[in-house]
């Protein structure tokens, strides 16, 4: 028997530079996905459609634990006389890298008959992102975060115009919107300009320059080895500059920097704790020494140093959003979405492109949730947070 169904609520991701691990991780959620679709049986308990929403959960789930690719549809109402509430849908959503890959390899998949995808292809969200990266590259770092915020979505939006000639996309709000999120996504997941945006130093503050001519001359030249991604060149500049001027603010966080992109994990803490004896509520440092922490799993010392980042810059999303990743390490799942619902709300603000990327954690702790039959205590904590939640499983 032939099914067919119209699926209202399906949003589709797409993927950028798929690698071999990728390419293993759509095989096995797409198999997995496929047996699921062969296995429906229209005579059970739950329609077909139902059947078919929980086998795309499956390999949207399995997806994501690949650490591919995963988003989730939201849409905000605003009333600017009113505390803001988020609506978010919980489930239900295939990327297109597997709706390619089963469309291909998966006849029960094939005999379906799917209601379109928000319109936008695969190569389309890669033009647009690498246009868009390109241009984030020429942001200047010195800028204040909402104004980085801005400039890059200025980029996105331009980079869309340019490549979406016919507006198949900007005529359809929905795909609009999907499009945009999905860019989102892809840059903060494959753009290395961004990442150097968000956690390069260099705005405008007490000592964070030098006025040894000397050691202006070795930053400069790890600035550029680092622009050249020549990593140990960088770090050897770097280190030439705060040997002239141990006060060199600037000098000690891309010092850290680079050494936490080389993996001296200790070393970058140590460069990091010298820019916080100068300024010690740095936010550039701590966000960065919370993270290396975390990485060596040092979890309440990166908590600590986020602790504090909180309580000098509220408004910065980067505060919760490292604190709910030390405690998903630590395994409370509780505190993690407690503090990644607060992170989603400042992102969202803020209209920072990293709001995917608190998407994509919320998504990953329902499952976590579900893991542990604690999807009542979910909903609590998102009813406490403000956060209206449609499941779609």
């Amino acid at each position: 028997m032939k099914k067919t169904f119209f699926l209202l609520t399906l949003f589709f991701t797409s993927l950028m530079g798929i690698s071999q691990e990728a390419e293993l991780g759509i095989k096995e959620a797409s198999e997995a996905t496929c047996n699921c679709i062969s296995e429906m049986d229209d005579t059970a308990e739950e329609s077909l459609e139902e059947q078919l929403q929980n086998c795309f959960m499956v390999g949207s789930l399995l997806y994501q634990l690949k650490g591919i690719a995963d988003t989730i549809a939201t849409e905000s109402q605003t009333d600017s006389t009113q505390t803001k509430n988020y609506n978010i849908e919980i489930g239900g959503n295939l990327p297109v890298a597997l709706q390619d890959y089963l469309a291909e390899n998966c006849e029960s998949f094939k005999s379906l008959s799917l209601s379109p995808s928000p319109g936008f292809s695969n190569e389309l969200v890669q033009k647009v992102t690498e246009e868009s990266c390109g241009c984030i590259e020429n942001i200047s770092t010195a800028l204040v975060l909402f104004e980085k915020n801005e400039k890059i979505q200025d980029c996105i939006v331009k980079a869309l115009v340019a490549e979406d000639s016919k507006n198949e996309i900007l005529s359809q709000v929905e795909a609009a919107q999907a499009f945009y999120k999905e860019v989102q996504f892809q840059l903060t997941a494959h753009c290395e300009a961004m990442e150097n945006l968000y956690f390069a130093s260099d705005s405008p503050k007490a000592n964070a320059y030098s006025d040894n001519p000397k050691a202006i001359e070795f930053y400069n030249k790890g600035i550029r080895a680092d622009q050249e991604d020549d990593l140990k060149e960088a770090i050897k500049n770097y280190q030439k500059a705060v040997k002239i001027d141990k006060d060199f603010l600037f000098a000690w966080d891309n010092l850290g920097l680079a050494l936490r992109k080389m993996d001296k994990l200790e070393e970058s803490i140590e460069a990091y704790k010298e820019s916080l004896r100068i300024d010690p509520v740095h936010s550039m440092a701590l966000m960065n020494i919370g993270v290396a922490y975390n990485y060596i799993q040092d979890f309440d010392n990166a908590i600590k140093y986020y602790k504090i980042l909180v309580e000098n810059y509220p408004e910065d999303p980067e505060g919760p959003y490292g604190i709910s990743l030390v405690y998903r390490n630590k395994g409370d799942i509780e505190q993690s979405l407690r503090y990644i619902f607060d992170a989603y709300r400042l992102y969202e603000q803020a209209k920072s492109p990293y709001l995917a990327d608190a998407q994509r954690i919320i998504e990953s702790l329902y499952a976590d949730f579900e893991d542990e039959n604690k999807v009542d205590t979910f909903k609590k904590i998102a009813k406490e947070k403000g956060m209206n939640l449609k499941f779609n499983n």
